[in-house]
């Protein structure tokens, strides 16, 4: 039986706390249903999405599978998961493995539709945090060099993947990664997880871009790392809302239709 873990962050990510709960059921549905691989990439026919999800053909077609973009995209019959084997481990010989596998099964008319979505990870070369490898898997020589070169690219591969994530919310661009950025990054990493900084990041450029949100004051990574990473990962967003803002309720009918 395959096992599929949820990060316990999952109910605050941004990202999903901004859609309706049968969009949310859906995302859990194709990250978690028996027919996902390793890869992230899959073949899932929409009459079987729709009888095992229970939610109408017609409806998953016209707007709920278009709303997962672009963390979720659908082509034709092919679910493809944006970053997900960058959540897989970076060091495991068995976990590249499998990986590489499951990429040999996926058509070349996906692959090449994948390529042409922005900020899709290429085919042809591998993704930030998975490198694929054709090494035999029970060679067992220099194991101990192995493991610590793994580890170090590894972590190498996290503080680029952090830099990169931070350039792209647009707060403050930077154009080299400097050993000091560098170094702080690393020292985050022994305190928090991958997710939690980019939660953290994800809820500053929220509040930064955001015209209801009182903080305006802009960091560059390293500072954000040093000053506003633990105030952003734990904070809610509520309390840096301007208190003048009228929170309307909207009825539920409204909210939450299809």
């Amino acid at each position: 039986m395959k096992q599929r873990y949820i990060n316990t962050k999952f109910w605050n990510d941004n990202w999903i706390r901004r859609i309706n709960p049968l969009d949310r059921y859906l995302f859990l549905y194709l990250l978690t249903n028996e027919h996902t691989n390793i890869s992230g990439i899959y073949e899932l026919p929409i009459e079987t999405i729709a009888y095992e999800s229970g939610i109408d053909e017609r409806d998953l077609q016209k707007s709920m599978l278009p709303r997962l973009e672009p963390k979720i995209y659908y082509i034709d019959g092919w679910v493809y998961i944006v970053n997900f084997q960058k959540h897989q481990s970076s060091t495991s010989e068995t976990v590249k493995r499998g990986i590489e596998i499951e990429m040999e099964n996926v058509p070349e008319s996906i692959k090449n539709r994948i390529k042409e979505i922005p900020y899709g990870y290429p085919m042809d070369t591998p993704p930030k945090g998975i490198i694929y490898s054709n090494s035999n898997l029970n060679s067992n020589s220099n194991s101990n060099s192995n493991n610590n070169h793994s580890e170090k690219d590894g972590m190498s591969s996290e503080i680029n993947l952090i830099f990169s994530y931070w350039n792209e919310k647009e707060i403050i661009h930077h154009t080299k990664l400097s050993e000091k950025t560098k170094k702080k990054i690393q020292s985050s990493l022994k305190d928090f997880s991958l997710e939690e900084i980019k939660t953290a990041i994800d809820n500053y450029a929220i509040v930064i871009n955001g015209e209801n949100y009182w903080w305006e004051y802009k960091w560059t990574l390293q500072d954000f790392l040093q000053r506003g990473l633990e105030r952003f990962k734990d904070t809610p967003l509520e309390n840096f809302e301007k208190k003048e803002i009228n929170k309307k309720s909207i009825p539920l009918s409204e909210k939450y239709k299809i």
